[in-house]
């Protein structure tokens, strides 16, 4: 079976408490994408979970047709727009 390709935006507590390590240890599952606004912290999960590519801006990790998942660790007002972007 292929695994799910899995873009985390947001990599704050939650993403590297509880989407990051299930997401790592799901054997069908791979984390392409770790987004979060300020680069640092981006790369530090990046580094911490193997992931591919560590980015700023979400509309690029959405825009990628491989990515077949979003987890959304952002602060909950803004949920509704990053998932009206990714449902699109």
């Amino acid at each position: 079976m292929k695994k799910v390709k899995v873009a985390i935006i947001g990599n704050g507590m939650i993403a590297n408490t509880q989407h990051g390590p299930a997401y790592a240890k799901n054997p069908l599952a791979e984390i392409k994408y770790c987004v979060d606004i300020i680069p640092e912290r981006a790369q530090a999960f990046k580094e911490k979970f193997n992931v591919e590519y560590a980015v700023t801006d979400y509309r690029e990790a959405i825009a990628d047709p491989e990515v077949d998942v979003v987890s959304i660790c952002v602060p909950n007002y803004l949920h509704a727009p990053i998932s009206i972007d990714a449902l699109k």
